[in-house]
């Protein structure tokens, strides 16, 4: 290839990079490491714009792949455009590279490509971007910069990935998306709970044990639920999978796997964040959901879903993402994008008001309510004797009916407490009367509330019977 064709060949199309060999797509490589491995100024302009785009094209990919990252941190979904790979052939269409891909990109290349320290990396960038460093700001700015050229200058991740590659281009593209996913799982979310929470799963699944401290429990959940766990990569499948063998207690809990798999999961009660009765608002901040016992129920019941078929981590998280969004970080200016809840049937179907189910799909507004209901609810019934749960159930059910042509306009549960005269349930029927100061505002829903309290508490109810 002569100097033309090989500048040329550098503006680097689509059609450039899923044709090219792997004899120039190596010369790159090391051409990549040297360029970025020399200090950088205004002067000399560094660039190896064939590498960058075969990289920034995998992104790309992974990227959709991954839902364009829904469930991480917000700034790696960040979707301005900022910059175009052109098709150069007609087979294919121009790509759009966000600064959220980019932001990936840089992040990944630094960690997995140079092997350069996520500590080492920020320090260097805040000092980078200090507007006056003092004499010793400067000496350890120096440092760190010379620490990462010479990190660059060994390439030691992408050396390795050339070398594995064993002169195929395609071996060369696997072994990099491999690294992508690796580095990927280490990403945060914008859901720290499901991030400390997915450790404890992955390690259950693996066997591992996070501590000593923690092996009795851990090992005590396979024995109760009869589980063990396989972790390993199926066959002919594009990522890691892993499998479920059932021991002894494969029918436990009950459930009907035509079921959706949310509603089956939730017959495992999660446990309470705490309560704040001043603000009404719950701490998710060191809210833990589960114990170990609890996911290895949940694992069975998603492999009985999944047909005894292995399932992948990725669709694995998706749907621990989605039981543990309550505790998800609120952005203002994104929208959530949950895993739609197939089982849910709408309101206004429902000829009985009073045989409301748990399949209820509707609009944002009415799966927050029950969510605000069912978490109260469960609060101020934690740790009350069954019999008086029962009780208060019936009397509430009863009320229901005998208040049911102005229901409208009656909050049943203040009735409730200031007829009563049982000095055990004083306390939490108190409790249970300012329930409707907590349950946000109906824009939407049509329907009162005491409707929408009975229909949580009839789950509830339903919940405990099967555990």
């Amino acid at each position: 290839m002569n100097e033309k064709s090989k500048e040329e060949f550098s503006l680097s199309t689509i059609n450039d990079i899923v044709t090219v060999e792997f004899t120039y797509l190596e010369d790159q490589v090391y051409d990549f490491i040297r360029l970025r491995s020399k200090k950088q100024n205004s002067k000399n302009k560094l660039s190896n714009n064939f590498i960058d785009t075969y990289i920034l094209f995998l992104v790309y990919q992974f990227y959709k792949k991954r839902n364009n990252f829904i469930a991480k941190d917000a700034i790696y979904q960040e979707d301005t455009v900022v910059l175009e790979i052109s098709p150069g052939n007609d087979k294919y269409s121009k790509i759009k590279i966000t600064s959220g891909m980019l932001f990936f990109y840089e992040e990944f290349t630094a960690s997995r490509l140079f092997n350069i320290k996520k500590s080492t990396l920020s320090e260097l960038r805040d000092l980078k971007n200090k507007k006056s460093k003092s004499k010793l700001e400067v000496q350890r700015y120096k440092k760190l910069r010379e620490e990462v050229f010479n990190c660059i200058k060994k390439g030691k991740g992408l050396k390795d990935i050339l070398i594995r590659s064993n002169n195929s281009t395609s071996s060369f593209r696997g072994l990099l998306y491999n690294s992508m996913e690796q580095f990927y799982e280490k990403i945060p979310s914008d859901n720290t709970v499901l991030d400390n929470e997915w450790r404890k799963i992955r390690n259950l699944i693996r066997n591992k044990p996070e501590n000593a401290s923690t092996k009795n429990s851990f090992f005590k959940a396979f024995e109760e639920e009869g589980v063990s766990f396989i972790y390993e990569k199926e066959p002919g499948q594009p990522g890691v999978y892993y499998a479920v063998k059932i021991n002894s207690n494969y029918d436990k809990p009950d459930l009907d796997v035509k079921d959706n798999v949310y509603d089956c999961i939730n017959l495992v009660e999660q446990n309470l964040p705490k309560f704040d009765e001043t603000t009404g608002e719950f701490n998710y901040q060191n809210w833990r959901p589960y114990n170990y016992k609890k996911y290895a129920r949940i694992l069975k019941i998603i492999f009985r879903h999944n047909r005894e078929f292995p399932i992948s981590m990725y669709e694995l998280k998706v749907i621990f993402s989605d039981l543990l969004i309550n505790a998800q970080k609120e952005d203002p200016n994104r929208k959530e994008i949950t895993v739609k809840d197939s089982t849910l049937d709408l309101l206004s179907k429902i000829q009985d008001p009073f045989d409301l189910v748990s399949e209820i799909e509707t609009h944002n507004e009415l799966k927050t309510i029950f969510n605000t209901i069912e978490k109260y609810l469960r609060f101020v019934f934690e740790g009350i004797d069954q019999d008086i749960f029962n009780e208060i159930y019936t009397r509430y059910e009863e009320m229901l009916h005998e208040n049911y042509e102005e229901i409208e306009k009656v909050e049943l549960f203040i009735n409730y407490y200031n007829e009563n005269d049982d000095k055990y349930k004083e306390d939490i029927l108190l409790k249970l009367s300012k329930i409707y100061s907590f349950i946000p505002k109906l824009n939407i829903v049509n329907s009162p509330l005491d409707v929408l309290i009975f229909t949580q508490l009839k789950l509830i109810k339903g919940v405990e019977n099967n555990e």
